[in-house]
């Protein structure tokens, strides 16, 4: 890949290992990030992850070819507003938050909108901070992109050819249909897993033998329980429209299946494990 100066704002789990894997698979050697926390900067620069680093947008910044923004979404839409009218119109700005559509709606509402193609890569665990960070976090993950309206093919190539370089596949959809699937697939789980955690909070007695018997099962499906719970409030909030929807949806099938088990509708019981199975037998 021909040499783009790269600045990445936000030097944490993702936006750490965006920039290892940058450094690392590409070849790239003048990413200068920003991140509030002097620390992250520190050891990026100890590690030679990075080749500048400051705690505030600057000119070295704004000079940036590829700009990835690696915040929550609240957070980016602040930093797309600071940017205008500091950044060349060459410039392709990206980010890597779990939502899209509020993003992409701000950006095309703007009088003067920049080159923003949405980032999602679909890879994560349950850490923060840049001392997390690993290059190897997008090898086979998918990547979702979301370009709004104004930006090129020529860009969206070139973001697409960054992403298939770190490891990632690349998925072009629209931000609302990445949304709904997102909220399916990840935001309603996470509300769902913490939900079976508040359960056994308000139901174990107090010598916790619900805690103290919690094994294999409970564990594994509660897992995601343990992320960040700011940040995993600040995703469901942006993306409160789908979850509502799905939430309903969500609830019409614990009603459908509470009715089957109240009249003892074995079949349907049977039915409710077995469709479940199969399709997620089918995952890959």
């Amino acid at each position: 890949m021909r040499q783009i100066d790269i600045g990445i704002i936000g030097l944490g789990f993702i936006g750490g290992s965006l920039a290892k894997a940058l450094h690392e698979k590409l070849g790239c050697r003048n990413i200068v990030a920003v991140d509030a926390d002097p620390r992250a900067i520190e050891l990026a620069l100890k590690e030679g992850t990075i080749t500048d680093g400051f705690t505030a947008l600057c000119g070295r910044i704004y000079s940036s070819g590829i700009l990835f923004i690696c915040t929550p979404v609240s957070q980016a839409i602040g930093y797309i507003r600071d940017l205008a009218g500091h950044i060349p119109e060459s410039c392709v700005i990206t980010d890597v938050c779990s939502t899209k559509e509020e993003i992409t709606r701000y950006v095309e509402a703007m009088p003067k909108p920049p080159c923003f193609i949405g980032g999602h890569p679909m890879a994560g665990a349950e850490k923060s901070g840049y001392a997390s960070s690993n290059a190897h976090l997008f090898e086979n993950a998918w990547y979702v992109l979301t370009p709004c309206t104004g930006a090129s093919p020529e860009a969206l190539g070139t973001l697409a050819g960054i992403v298939k370089g770190i490891g990632g596949i690349p998925v072009i959809m629209s931000a609302r249909e990445h949304d709904r699937v997102t909220g399916s697939i990840s935001h309603l789980p996470h509300i769902a897993a913490a939900a079976l955690v508040n359960l056994v909070v308000d139901l174990d007695s107090s010598s916790g033998e619900m805690r103290t018997l919690a094994a294999g099962g409970f564990r594994d499906i509660t897992r995601i329980a343990s992320s960040n719970p700011a940040l995993w409030g600040n995703i469901v909030t942006s993306n409160k429209t789908q979850i509502l929807e799905l939430m309903t949806h969500y609830r019409q099938i614990l009603d459908d299946f509470a009715e089957s088990l109240e009249k003892n509708d074995n079949g349907a019981i049977v039915r409710f494990f077995s469709d479940a199975r199969q399709y997620r037998d089918s995952l890959e």
